[in-house]
């Protein structure tokens, strides 16, 4: 799951500023419930290297990036296969489309109250195969892998969901 907070605050507010704009909850995470109920999550209060689309499902975040890389500020095309751009950039971070899921996270220890994972990457696919529930929903296929600490989970056509709850309003474009 991946949460943004207030990305038009980019940093932490501070007394003054909440003051101004009263108390603001600011940031950006990810986090994952995987295997054996284990727990995965990375959070910063900051959003400056947050990025989105207003008008369809496309978002990332960078927590940190390779010496000398700057953050990519849209999206980083997984079509180039054999030059992954965005890892070649981002160390820890994300990008999410309606087709791709792409990321690597650390555990920020943040979590006393269940068993966790150090770490977790991941890069697969989306493809609509029919609705769920809703004629006008669209379930999804899947092909990639995930790593979740030190196991490998490879796979295809496996099942999956995903929404996205757009807070005070909807994109213009749905997928």
């Amino acid at each position: 799951m991946y949460s943004v907070e207030n990305p038009a605050f980019k940093k932490e507010l501070n007394s003054f500023e909440q003051l101004l704009y009263g108390p603001r909850f600011t940031g950006v995470g990810a986090q994952i419930l995987g295997a054996d109920d284990k727990y995965i999550c990375q959070y910063t209060k900051e959003s400056q290297n947050f990025w989105g689309s207003r008008h369809e499902l496309k978002l990332g975040n960078s927590f940190s990036v390779q010496k000398g890389k700057r953050p990519p500020s849209s999206e980083v095309s997984p079509q180039v296969v054999f030059h992954p751009v965005f890892n070649q950039s981002v160390v820890e971070g994300f990008q999410v489309t309606p087709l791709w899921h792409q990321g690597s996270i650390n555990d920020d220890g943040r979590t006393p109250y269940a068993e966790t994972v150090k770490t977790a990457r991941w890069e697969y696919s989306t493809r609509p195969v029919y609705g769920w529930g809703d004629v006008g929903s669209k379930q999804k296929l899947t092909a990639g892998w995930i790593e979740w600490g030190d196991e490998r989970y490879e796979f295809q056509n496996a099942p999956s969901y995903c929404e996205k709850n757009w807070g005070g309003g909807f994109p213009r474009k749905w997928f």
